[in-house]
């Protein structure tokens, strides 16, 4: 992070907040913010992770806030915890939290596999989601401020039509290759962090761009192509095996249902 800064970049970190103590907090000083992976009450964490790390991740962030680090929260939504929302949010600002980043639920590392299906947002949880956004924001104010990640646009798309609005309010679907990209283990360049390996050769910075500059049906007529920029292409590569229209997306599967397109 002190390197970061001494080259004029803004550092920032996610971390889960197992291990995290008075003694080794002051630490992450250097970062702008500090983000605490938190899935949930009333059990949501542990439908999500598999274990209850709940109480670590209240108290990494109350050691933080104390410390007078700026900390936020990683939300991931599931099919499993995404009606808790409401209560996520109310105890993120009981916590004192600024800032919760949604996050969709993505096939990568281990939920590469049969279990995505089970676990990933249905339909008419995605719309519900989008319906309760607006009001949600509302509700905490200034309190807490919330965001959306790149990959949860596209699900969000059947509600939240207006790319105008989306834009003014920082809301983007892809940025992979554009404003998003990683190094990995190896230091080689990847557009997006979760690119899986057996397709780093072909999920390419310059892959990314040039899809989202001149997309196929039905994202080249979509209205929201400007924000969206066609959606996850990993959640593409992991369903349909190739770089294409992603498949959750409402609009994407209603032009498909009409066209017959598989």
């Amino acid at each position: 992070a002190d390197a970061a800064r001494a080259r004029g970049l803004t550092p920032v970190v996610t971390l889960s907040g197992l291990g995290l103590t008075p003694a080794n907090v002051q630490r992450f000083r250097a970062f702008a913010q500090v983000n605490v992976s938190h899935d949930g009450v009333a059990g949501g964490y542990r439908t999500v992770r598999g274990y209850d790390g709940a109480a670590a991740a209240d108290r990494a962030i109350a050691l933080l806030r104390d410390a007078g680090i700026a900390v936020g929260i990683n939300h991931v939504l599931t099919a499993a915890n995404v009606d808790g929302l409401d209560a996520m949010c109310a105890h993120a600002v009981a916590l004192g939290v600024r800032e919760m980043q949604l996050l969709r639920y993505k096939p990568a590392g281990r939920a590469a596999s049969l279990e995505y299906l089970t676990r990933r947002l249905r339909p008419e949880q995605s719309d519900a989601l989008a319906r309760s956004l607006p009001g949600l924001a509302a509700r905490y104010g200034d309190a807490l401020s919330l965001r959306v990640d790149c990959a949860l646009v596209p699900l969000l798309s059947g509600v939240l039509n207006d790319a105008a609005a989306l834009a003014r309010f920082g809301v983007f679907g892809c940025e992979a290759g554009r404003h998003l990209g990683s190094v990995d283990r190896e230091g080689a360049l990847r557009g997006c962090s979760f690119v899986p390996d057996d397709h780093r050769a072909t999920l390419t910075p310059e892959a990314f761009r040039g899809y989202a500059d001149a997309p196929p049906a039905p994202c080249r007529d979509c209205p929201l192509r400007s924000v969206c920029r066609g959606g996850c292409k990993v959640v593409a590569v992991h369903l349909r095996g190739a770089m294409g229209p992603d498949p959750e997306c409402p609009r994407v599967r209603a032009w498909e249902a009409a066209s017959g397109a598989p």
